[in-house]
């Protein structure tokens, strides 16, 4: 699961070394992130952006739409608790993941978990403004 990981990091990597021409950077990290009216620059998190991304597919996994890509998605699923596994607080150990999901789907899974199961600890916690996860 450290691809997605490794990845984000290396993007943010290249992103603020752009940023800074390869010279030590002036402001923190946090700060540019922040909207420009907070007195950031607004730059994508972007561990946070593939958070967001991955999450949303599991709307699209629960949709009852007769898509066909779904079929195979459901096949897959079944063996792990199918998109009932979204609806319920089922731990994310709780089946054997390893040899039954490709990657992509096990990230979903343990994205979902991590979500589900964090308990904000301020009301902006997970405002759409501050999380970039939209549509739900």
């Amino acid at each position: 699961m450290n691809t997605s990981k490794d990845f984000c990091e290396e993007v943010k990597r290249i992103a603020f070394e752009f940023t800074w021409n390869h010279k030590p950077a002036n402001i923190k990290k946090t700060t540019l992130i922040k909207q420009k009216t907070a007195g950031g620059l607004d730059m994508k998190d972007f561990t946070l952006f593939d958070t967001a991304l991955k999450l949303n597919w599991v709307k699209r996994l629960c949709s009852n739409s007769d898509a066909p890509w779904q079929y195979i998605t459901k096949l897959l699923l079944a063996g792990v608790g199918g998109t009932e596994r979204f609806k319920c607080n089922y731990g994310y150990n709780l089946f054997d993941l390893d040899n039954h999901l490709p990657s992509f789907y096990k990230l979903i899974i343990f994205y979902w978990h991590t979500f589900a199961t964090d308990i904000p600890k301020s009301k902006m916690r997970f405002s759409h403004s501050q999380s970039g996860i939209t549509d739900f």
